[in-house]
């Protein structure tokens, strides 16, 4: 049940900005359920992550790169990441994970929260 919920939540961050008025605005802000219980938590996300079963594995970078894409046009959170478009799939979950480690630890945040601030961390967007 929580890896369909995982994915409505993906799908709908992936249609909220084709639905949105104005699509040429940069850094729309993609509104999310803030109710923890409709989100996948940082804890079950890296226990994807760094499962023993290839399904769980592809889970995780499934949902780290549907977040890193929606990144590359929309800011998320308040997060913006730049330039992370040719990084591959593994390459952004040695970052995720890096960044969760050195955050203190696993806890009940929302996953895509905390992926979207390690994509931010790791990939800043510079003054153009």
């Amino acid at each position: 049940m929580r890896i369909v919920l995982a994915l409505f939540f993906l799908l709908g961050l992936v249609i909220y900005p084709a639905c949105a008025q104005d699509e040429a605005q940069e850094g729309v802000y993609i509104a999310a359920v803030t109710d923890p219980q409709h989100h996948i938590a940082t804890r079950e996300l890296m226990n994807f992550c760094t499962g023993r079963y290839d399904v769980d594995y592809g889970f995780c970078a499934g949902y780290v790169t549907a977040v890193s894409e929606i990144m590359l046009d929309h800011t998320l959170y308040g997060y913006s990441a730049c330039n992370h478009g040719p990084v591959k799939a593994q390459q952004l979950l040695e970052n995720v994970g890096t960044f969760v480690r050195n955050d203190g630890g696993l806890d009940n945040r929302p996953g895509s929260v905390i992926v979207a601030a390690a994509l931010a961390n790791k990939f800043p967007c510079g003054s153009n």
